[in-house]
């Protein structure tokens, strides 16, 4: 159901419980046997009451909400490095990413950053083609607190990128 709409049905609900409760209440004063006049005073007290529950009810969601929120925020913003990792050596790719923003398109994205060695051409690694890759990308994305991507690269791999002009090589 629609949050407005809900919203709408409960303060619907509210004017009719109070609109009953101040009925019955004045009702309750105007009569004059003193059973009948405890019976509508108790039933305006009932319709109070039922105001009073959900309204704690509805501020203890809200609040559970808010913190919900915070954690999913806070678990977005955590960092992930991507290592482009072989026997002979690693290169690190600059700059962390957002585990909200961390994506295959992104991460390919950071690698083709790097300078080439050959000006104006387009890496080529195979692990990323791999479904392997995919559940790796996926099972980071899904995970909680800091985490590095590692891609299994040839040596070749490496060779291809032109680390003289950056600082991405450990």
């Amino acid at each position: 159901m629609d949050k407005k709409l809900l919203q709408s049905y409960k303060v619907r609900l509210y004017i009719a419980l109070t609109s009953l409760a101040l009925i019955l209440g004045l009702i309750g004063h105007c009569v004059t046997a003193d059973t009948a006049k405890a019976i509508l005073l108790n039933l305006a007290s009932g319709c109070l009451y039922v105001i009073v529950i959900e309204s704690l009810i509805d501020v203890l969601l809200k609040k559970n909400n808010a913190r919900q929120n915070e954690r999913n925020i806070a678990r977005q913003n955590e960092k992930i490095s991507v290592v482009l990792k072989h026997d002979s050596g690693e290169i690190k790719i600059p700059g962390k990413i957002r585990r909200e923003d961390f994506s295959r398109q992104e991460v390919l994205g950071r690698i083709g950053m790097i300078p080439m060695k050959e000006k104006g051409q387009r890496f080529t690694i195979k692990y990323p083609n791999m479904t392997s890759f995919l559940e790796e990308v996926n099972r980071i994305s899904e995970s909680k607190g800091n985490g590095t991507l590692y891609i299994e690269c040839s040596k070749e791999d490496l060779e291809q990128f032109d680390l003289t002009e950056n600082e991405t090589k450990r």
